[in-house]
Protein backbone atom coordinates (compact mmCIF):
# COMPACT_ATOMS: atom_id res chain seq x y z
CA UNK A 1 0.00 0.00 0.00
CA UNK A 2 1.72 3.42 -0.85
CA UNK A 3 1.34 6.29 1.27
CA UNK A 4 -1.45 8.02 -1.11
CA UNK A 5 -3.82 5.28 -0.27
CA UNK A 6 -3.22 5.81 3.94
CA UNK A 7 -3.27 9.89 3.47
CA UNK A 8 -6.46 8.65 1.97
CA UNK A 9 -7.56 6.26 4.12
CA UNK A 10 -7.12 9.07 7.14
CA UNK A 11 -9.20 11.79 5.26
CA UNK A 12 -11.96 9.40 4.50
CA UNK A 13 -12.03 8.30 8.25
CA UNK A 14 -12.30 11.73 9.60
CA UNK A 15 -14.68 12.89 7.09
CA UNK A 16 -16.58 10.01 8.53
CA UNK A 17 -16.03 9.79 12.01
CA UNK A 18 -16.18 13.99 12.71
CA UNK A 19 -17.80 15.87 9.64
CA UNK A 20 -20.51 13.56 8.80
CA UNK A 21 -21.26 12.35 12.39
CA UNK A 22 -21.44 15.58 13.33
CA UNK A 23 -24.21 16.67 10.49
CA UNK A 24 -26.17 13.47 11.36
CA UNK A 25 -26.46 14.49 15.27
CA UNK A 26 -27.15 17.86 13.94
CA UNK A 27 -30.15 16.31 11.68
CA UNK A 28 -31.36 14.45 14.77
CA UNK A 29 -31.20 17.87 16.91
CA UNK A 30 -33.09 19.68 14.33
CA UNK A 31 -35.82 17.38 13.88
CA UNK A 32 -36.90 17.29 17.52
CA UNK A 33 -36.84 21.18 17.33
CA UNK A 34 -40.17 21.07 15.15
CA UNK A 35 -43.54 21.27 16.80
CA UNK A 36 -46.24 20.36 14.95
CA UNK A 37 -49.81 21.01 15.75
CA UNK A 38 -53.25 20.41 13.91
CA UNK A 39 -53.64 23.67 12.89
CA UNK A 40 -50.08 24.20 11.30
CA UNK A 41 -48.54 27.13 9.18
CA UNK A 42 -48.22 25.85 5.38
CA UNK A 43 -44.79 27.58 5.40
CA UNK A 44 -43.33 25.71 8.54
CA UNK A 45 -44.69 22.26 7.00
CA UNK A 46 -43.23 23.45 3.63
CA UNK A 47 -39.72 23.84 5.74
CA UNK A 48 -39.99 20.77 7.25
CA UNK A 49 -40.66 19.20 4.09
CA UNK A 50 -37.37 20.99 2.85
CA UNK A 51 -35.50 19.84 6.06
CA UNK A 52 -36.56 16.05 5.70
CA UNK A 53 -35.23 15.82 1.78
CA UNK A 54 -32.18 18.21 3.04
CA UNK A 55 -31.39 14.92 5.51
CA UNK A 56 -32.42 11.92 2.87
CA UNK A 57 -30.31 13.68 0.07
CA UNK A 58 -27.58 13.96 2.57
CA UNK A 59 -27.85 10.51 4.03
CA UNK A 60 -27.79 9.36 0.47
CA UNK A 61 -24.78 10.70 -0.55
CA UNK A 62 -23.03 9.46 2.71
CA UNK A 63 -24.24 6.02 1.77
CA UNK A 64 -22.99 6.45 -2.08
CA UNK A 65 -19.59 7.59 -0.98
CA UNK A 66 -18.98 5.29 2.12
CA UNK A 67 -20.45 2.22 -0.65
CA UNK A 68 -18.89 3.01 -3.29
CA UNK A 69 -16.52 6.26 -3.97
CA UNK A 70 -14.42 5.93 -0.95
CA UNK A 71 -13.80 2.75 -1.47
CA UNK A 72 -13.05 2.96 -5.21
CA UNK A 73 -10.48 6.03 -4.20
CA UNK A 74 -8.52 3.46 -1.87
CA UNK A 75 -8.44 0.38 -4.43
CA UNK A 76 -6.86 2.30 -7.15
CA UNK A 77 -4.29 3.36 -4.84
CA UNK A 78 -3.91 0.03 -3.55
CA UNK A 79 -3.60 -1.52 -6.73
CA UNK A 80 0.52 -2.13 -7.29
CA UNK A 81 -0.02 -3.26 -11.07
CA UNK A 82 -2.85 -2.61 -13.80
CA UNK A 83 -4.79 -5.62 -14.52
CA UNK A 84 -6.05 -5.34 -18.00
CA UNK A 85 -8.31 -8.53 -17.04
CA UNK A 86 -10.39 -5.80 -14.30
CA UNK A 87 -12.16 -2.75 -14.86
CA UNK A 88 -10.14 0.07 -13.10
CA UNK A 89 -13.00 2.16 -11.26
CA UNK A 90 -13.22 6.12 -12.85
CA UNK A 91 -12.94 8.16 -9.68
CA UNK A 92 -13.51 10.99 -11.66
CA UNK A 93 -16.92 10.40 -12.63
CA UNK A 94 -18.23 8.84 -9.41
CA UNK A 95 -17.06 12.57 -7.99
CA UNK A 96 -18.43 14.05 -10.89
CA UNK A 97 -21.81 12.48 -9.36
CA UNK A 98 -21.05 13.21 -6.18
CA UNK A 99 -20.78 16.78 -7.22
CA UNK A 100 -24.41 16.74 -8.74
CA UNK A 101 -25.65 15.17 -5.12
CA UNK A 102 -23.91 17.99 -3.37
CA UNK A 103 -25.42 20.99 -5.66
CA UNK A 104 -28.81 19.39 -4.60
CA UNK A 105 -27.73 19.85 -1.39
CA UNK A 106 -27.04 23.06 -1.34
CA UNK A 107 -30.00 23.91 -3.33
CA UNK A 108 -32.10 22.30 -0.55
CA UNK A 109 -29.74 24.58 1.83
CA UNK A 110 -30.52 28.02 0.16
CA UNK A 111 -34.42 26.90 0.06
CA UNK A 112 -34.44 26.17 3.98
CA UNK A 113 -32.22 29.56 4.63
CA UNK A 114 -35.21 31.69 2.59
CA UNK A 115 -38.41 29.45 4.42
CA UNK A 116 -36.19 30.51 7.60
CA UNK A 117 -37.09 33.83 6.52
CA UNK A 118 -40.75 34.02 6.28
CA UNK A 119 -41.94 31.35 8.79
CA UNK A 120 -43.30 31.97 12.20
CA UNK A 121 -41.39 30.78 15.70
CA UNK A 122 -43.08 27.32 16.30
CA UNK A 123 -39.37 25.50 16.06
CA UNK A 124 -36.03 26.71 17.28
CA UNK A 125 -34.69 28.42 14.00
CA UNK A 126 -30.94 28.55 15.70
CA UNK A 127 -30.53 24.74 15.55
CA UNK A 128 -31.27 24.77 11.91
CA UNK A 129 -29.50 27.62 11.22
CA UNK A 130 -26.66 26.09 12.95
CA UNK A 131 -26.95 22.90 10.40
CA UNK A 132 -26.78 25.05 7.83
CA UNK A 133 -23.74 26.65 9.03
CA UNK A 134 -22.07 23.62 9.40
CA UNK A 135 -22.85 22.04 5.54
CA UNK A 136 -21.68 25.95 4.31
CA UNK A 137 -18.61 26.78 6.40
CA UNK A 138 -17.39 22.52 6.99
CA UNK A 139 -19.33 20.24 4.68
CA UNK A 140 -18.72 22.13 1.07
CA UNK A 141 -14.88 23.18 1.75
CA UNK A 142 -14.09 19.81 3.25
CA UNK A 143 -15.54 17.98 0.25
CA UNK A 144 -13.62 20.90 -1.94
CA UNK A 145 -10.89 20.15 -0.50
CA UNK A 146 -11.14 16.36 -0.68
CA UNK A 147 -11.68 16.35 -4.64
CA UNK A 148 -8.74 19.16 -5.13
CA UNK A 149 -6.50 15.55 -2.66
CA UNK A 150 -7.83 12.72 -4.78
CA UNK A 151 -6.94 14.75 -8.21
CA UNK A 152 -3.62 15.96 -7.07
CA UNK A 153 -2.94 12.19 -5.93
CA UNK A 154 -4.16 10.85 -9.27
CA UNK A 155 -1.58 13.32 -10.94
CA UNK A 156 0.96 12.82 -8.45
CA UNK A 157 1.24 9.51 -6.91
CA UNK A 158 4.27 7.82 -8.00
CA UNK A 159 2.77 4.17 -7.16
CA UNK A 160 0.46 5.49 -10.06
CA UNK A 161 3.37 6.67 -12.25
CA UNK A 162 4.66 3.18 -12.27
CA UNK A 163 1.82 1.66 -13.99
CA UNK A 164 -0.55 2.18 -16.69
CA UNK A 165 -3.40 4.11 -14.20
CA UNK A 166 -1.60 7.13 -14.27
CA UNK A 167 -1.97 7.92 -18.27
CA UNK A 168 -5.97 6.50 -17.62
CA UNK A 169 -6.27 9.20 -15.00
CA UNK A 170 -4.55 12.62 -16.18
CA UNK A 171 -6.84 11.24 -19.54
CA UNK A 172 -9.86 11.24 -17.33
CA UNK A 173 -9.02 14.84 -15.68
CA UNK A 174 -8.79 15.83 -18.77
CA UNK A 175 -11.75 14.65 -19.80
CA UNK A 176 -13.82 16.02 -16.69
CA UNK A 177 -12.43 19.93 -16.54
CA UNK A 178 -13.24 20.22 -20.46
Amino acid sequence: MCATSSTLKTEIQQMLAGLYSTIQFQFIVVDASFVFNENGNEKNNQLFGAFIQLRNEFQSLEMYESKLVFPSVIKIFEQKKLDKNKTVPNILELLELTKSKENKLFQLIENIELGLKTSDENFDKNEIEKLISIFKTDFFQQKNDWKKLVEDKLNGCKCLQSNELISLSKLQTTLVKT
